[in-house]
């Protein structure tokens, strides 16, 4: 366990280089991007606070119908194996007009940790470069990203933070990505504020 919570706060540092930006900050949800070293594109990151102690929204999140609701551009995701202790390989699929669809198979790994307000939930995921997606098509060029879920009130709320990047590959999309990457995070959460409601 011990060793997936160094993997956690490695693997970001990895990557990006660049000082977070506040970019937007409205309804209870901020966003923030930096520039990733080696990269066109940004990383982004939100957070807002949900309504819902840290399991049962985490758990709410891995069903599928109640996670294309809230991250609509994922329009297909199934597990297709284990890779040791808390950790699975899924395959996705990203539908994001006027893109072509983009797959990719994904390592996502989790861990918690006892906190005086409550249980706090990491969960963090990496393209998986050594595992090609089982069916043909556009495949992503890169992405990660994590969930944090962090107790709050007492552990009857969550402080929620998503931080992600995403590489498409294909002519010009970095200016397409970057131009609407702050407002595609900020409806996101703004999507998961709303269904985690009738939660």
């Amino acid at each position: 366990m011990r060793a997936l919570a160094a993997l956690f706060l490695v693997i970001p540092a990895l990557f990006a280089t660049g000082k977070w930006e506040k970019v937007i900050s409205k309804k209870g949800i901020t966003i923030w991007t930096r520039s990733v070293e080696g990269s066109d594109i940004k990383e982004a990151k939100g957070s807002t606070v949900i309504n819902l102690p840290p399991r049962k929204l985490y758990d709410a999140m891995a069903d599928p119908k109640k996670m294309s609701k809230v991250v609509s551009d994922v329009v297909e995701s199934k597990e297709i194996g284990t890779c040791g202790e808390n950790c699975s390989y899924f395959y996705e699929r990203m539908h994001h007009p006027p893109l072509k669809d983009r797959h990719y198979v994904i390592k996502v790994q989790w861990e918690e940790e006892q906190t005086p307000d409550g249980v706090k939930l990491r969960q963090w995921w990496t393209k998986a470069k050594d595992k090609k997606p089982p069916v043909e098509g556009m495949e992503m060029v890169d992405l990660y990203g994590s969930y944090v879920y962090a107790p709050k009130a007492g552990g009857k709320k969550t402080a929620f933070t998503y931080t992600y990047f995403v590489d498409p590959g294909g002519v010009a999309i970095a200016f397409f990505v970057n131009m609407s990457l702050a407002d595609s995070t900020y409806k996101i959460l703004k999507n998961l504020r709303k269904e985690s409601a009738a939660w």
